[in-house]
């Protein structure tokens, strides 16, 4: 979903819906998050495919509602807590070439 700015994924192949796999810079949109509303429609448990025939359909969505999953939760605390322990900053410099 280029379009909108953002990458997605299907949650389950079962119905578990889709979450946001990155996003543009300065997004206040995490990676992990759910999408739960389109346009106020509920697609949290929706199959995958359904969730991206919508967003094309769509083509500009009004409004997109997303929601913190147990996922995004624990990829930010892991985050934060690697940073913590990161005491030199060594680990999180990256050399261009």
């Amino acid at each position: 979903m280029s379009h909108i700015g953002i990458k997605i994924l299907h949650r389950k192949k079962d119905g578990g819906g889709v979450i946001v796999q990155s996003v543009q810079d300065g997004s206040t949109i995490k990676p992990g998050m759910s999408v739960e509303y389109i346009d106020g429609e509920y697609v949290g448990k929706s199959l995958g495919e359904e969730v991206v025939a919508k967003l094309i359909a769509l083509d500009q969505p009004k409004q997109i509602t997303f929601r913190s999953t147990v996922e995004q939760i624990y990829l930010e605390r892991l985050y934060e807590a690697y940073v913590l322990a990161d005491i030199d900053g060594m680990s999180l410099r990256i050399e261009k070439t």
